[in-house]
């Protein structure tokens, strides 16, 4: 049995609503397509397994510093707030099951959310502002595209990454 359920957007042009599209879009899901949806986002967070099963099992005190920097690349590449999700989760089923303390769950947790917010900046794909601003109509007046948004940022990058790692 499908369900049905109707999303209502404006599209909002010059500031104002008014004269703004509104768009309708009908989803029908059904119960074999939400398992299949809940089964590919296991997969896609399995992903990930290898890294941090690779990181809990180095030395405690190296373990903040390496899913920083994992993080960092992922979210700089890719959604940051998925990123950081599956990292968390990861860790916490970790802390639930007695592998590590509370105190260097709390470490992780740090090092996992500086990790995917600070080194994000090095592409638009990791801020959703950047990515706003290089798909809106601005873009072109400024001249922003892709690469030179990237090679802006690239000086803050360094510099941002560099401080969040030490000063894990």
């Amino acid at each position: 049995e499908r369900s049905r359920q109707t999303v209502t957007g404006a599209n909002v042009r010059g500031g104002s609503s008014a004269g703004g599209n509104v768009v309708k879009v009908d989803m029908h899901i059904n119960a074999t397509d939400a398992a299949s949806f809940s089964k590919s986002k296991a997969q896609i967070m399995h992903l990930f397994k290898p890294v941090i099963d690779w990181v809990l099992a180095m030395p405690f005190e190296q373990q903040p510093k390496a899913f920083f920097l994992a993080n960092g690349i992922l979210s700089a590449i890719s959604d940051n707030v998925f990123v950081a999700t599956v990292y968390i989760n990861e860790v916490k089923a970790a802390f639930d099951s007695g592998a590590i303390t509370r105190e260097h769950f709390d470490t992780l947790a740090v090092a996992i959310n500086t990790g995917t917010n600070i080194p994000s900046v090095a592409t638009p794909n990791g801020q959703a502002a950047f990515l706003f601003l290089l798909t809106s109509a601005l873009a072109p007046v400024i001249r922003l595209g892709y690469v030179r948004m990237v090679t802006m940022a690239l000086p803050y990058t360094v510099i941002l990454t560099a401080v969040g790692y030490f000063a894990q």
